[in-house]
C-alpha cells in the first residue's frame, strides 16, 4: 500500500509584463520598468540635493517669494510646449479646475507649509514628518484606488523603510530641541496633502502629465507670489549663490521631476512608488558626504540598507505557485 504525499507549495518571485494606456489607473500589480526605476532615481537624487537649495536660498529670500518664484520659473520653462493647437484642443473647462486643484494642494499649500517651516525646524526633523507622505498614501490607496490595498508585506515594507529615514536622522543627532510642539503637526498637515494629491493625480485619469505639471506649478505659484509680495517686507537678495540655487530648484527640481514624478505615480500603483520617496533624506545625508566632506556613517549604512529593503519589500511580488 503506498501513500501518495500532495505536491509542495513554494514562494516564487513572479515577474508579469504588463500595458497601461494613457489616462488609465494603473496595473496595482505592474512591475516597474528598468528606464522608469532609473527616472525615479535621478527625481529623488534631484529632490534630495533641491533640499539643501531650499535652505541656501532662505538665507537671501524669504520664504513665500522663494517659493513663489521657484514655481513660477517652473511654470514657464514648460507652459510654451503646452501652448501647441493639438495639446489646447484637448483641454475642457474642468481640466483646469483639476489643474487649479492640484496647482493650490501640491505647489501653494505643500511648499508654502515646507518653506516657511524650514525658517523654524531643523531639516532632518522636517524629512521625517515630510516622508510619513507614503504610509498615507498607502492608506488612501487602499480605500479609494480599486487594486492597491494594504498588504502584511506591503504595511512591513513602510515600517522597515521608515525606520531606516529614522535612523539616518536621528543616529546624527537630531531631535526636536527648541521646536514648538505645533511645528510637527504642521509638517504632519504637508505630508497629508502630498499624499491627497498623489492620489488626485491617479483618480484625475490625466493623459499629458507635460500639461498637467505646467498648469499645476504656474498656477499654484500665483498665490504664494501674492502673499510673498504683499505681506513679506524683506527684500530678495540677489547672488550668485541665490540665482543658482534658484535655478536648480526652479528647472531639474520643480519643472524636470514633478512632471516625471506625476508620470510615475498616474504609470505604476501610487503606494508602490511613494515608497521610493523613503531615499530624498538617503540621497540628502550621502550629498553632504560627497559634496561636503562629510564623514562617511554608519548610521548612512544601516538606514540605507533599512530604506533599500522596505523599497524591495513593497515593491516585490509574491505569489503562490503549485
Amino acid at each position: 500500500m503506498s501513500i501518495e504525499t500532495p505536491p509542495l507549495k513554494m514562494q516564487t518571485v513572479e515577474i508579469v509584463p504588463a500595458q497601461v494606456t494613457p489616462g488609465q489607473l494603473a496595473n496595482p500589480v505592474q512591475p516597474i520598468k528598468v528606464k522608469d526605476l532609473i527616472t525615479i532615481g535621478a527625481i529623488v537624487v534631484i529632490w534630495g540635493i533641491a533640499f539643501v537649495g531650499m535652505k541656501e536660498i532662505l538665507h537671501s529670500s524669504p520664504p513665500f517669494k522663494a517659493a513663489g518664484l521657484r514655481f513660477i520659473i517652473a511654470g514657464l520653462c514648460l507652459l510654451p510646449f503646452t501652448l501647441r493647437p493639438s495639446r489646447l484642443r484637448q483641454l475642457r473647462p474642468i481640466d483646469f479646475v483639476k489643474f487649479a486643484t492640484l496647482g493650490f494642494l501640491q505647489t501653494t499649500l505643500l511648499f508654502g507649509i515646507i518653506f516657511f517651516s524650514l525658517q523654524y525646524v531643523p531639516a532632518g526633523i522636517s524629512s521625517i514628518i515630510l516622508n510619513t507622505n507614503p504610509f498615507f498614501v498607502a492608506i488612501f490607496a487602499h480605500f479609494v484606488i480599486k487594486g492597491d490595498q494594504l498588504t502584511r508585506q506591503k504595511i512591513i515594507g513602510l515600517l522597515v523603510g521608515f525606520s531606516g529615514v529614522m535612523v539616518l536622522v536621528l543616529a546624527g543627532g537630531k531631535s526636536l530641541g527648541d521646536v514648538a510642539w505645533y511645528w510637527p503637526l504642521i509638517l504632519l498637515v504637508a505630508s497629508l496633502v502630498w499624499a491627497t494629491s498623489t492620489i488626485l493625480v491617479k483618480l484625475f485619469r490625466f493623459r499629458d502629465m507635460l500639461t498637467v505639471t505646467a498648469w499645476q506649478t504656474f498656477l499654484g505659484s500665483l498665490p504664494l507670489l501674492a502673499i510673498g509680495f504683499l505681506f513679506e517686507t524683506k527684500p530678495i537678495d540677489f547672488n550668485w549663490s541665490f540665482g543658482l540655487w534658484l535655478l536648480y530648484i526652479a528647472v531639474p527640481g520643480s519643472a524636470f521631476a514633478w512632471w516625471a514624478w506625476n508620470g510615475m505615480v498616474q504609470r505604476y500603483s501610487a503606494s508602490r512608488v511613494s515608497v521610493f520617496l523613503f531615499l530624498i533624506p538617503v540621497c540628502g545625508v550621502l550629498g553632504g558626504v560627497l559634496l561636503l566632506g562629510e564623514s562617511l556613517s554608519y548610521s548612512l549604512l544601516i538606514g540605507g540598507a533599512l530604506v533599500a529593503s522596505g523599497i524591495i519589500l513593497v515593491n516585490l511580488r509574491l505569489r503562490r505557485k503549485v
